[in-house]
């Protein structure tokens, strides 16, 4: 029986506040999750998403990320980040906060979306 949205909104939520990302990924997306950044920068499955989150990971330290308590509507869940960054090269600390937006379909994320202020 495959998880409602509430259901995986719960398990995203306390996933996260354990710090498991990876898990959250093999765990809760589909395999063809799209990924949709701010700017319309779009990757679409789990070897597409690893390769953008190591991107990341390439040019920010993350020191500290809070996870809000999801907020549900039908088959879409959305929690705020709050983080406080380290730009790598510039060593020029930074506080981001976002908002993912996350689709559910058959008890899985099938898609998310990120809105945050644009960075520089």
């Amino acid at each position: 029986m495959s998880q409602n949205t509430q259901e995986v909104a719960n398990r995203f939520y306390e996933m996260s506040q354990e710090g498991k990302d990876r898990e959250i990924w093999q765990e809760l997306y589909s395999p063809e999750c799209q990924s949709i950044e701010n700017d319309g920068h779009t990757v679409q499955g789990f070897d597409a998403m690893q390769e953008k989150g190591d991107n990341w990971q390439k040019t920010m330290e993350i020191k500290n990320v809070e996870v809000s308590q999801p907020i549900v509507a039908d088959g879409h869940f959305a929690v705020t980040y709050a983080m406080d960054l380290v730009h790598i090269e510039s060593q020029q600390p930074m506080k981001m906060t976002e908002i993912g937006v996350y689709e559910v379909q058959n008890g899985k994320i099938t898609k998310e979306q990120f809105f945050y202020p644009p960075m520089g």
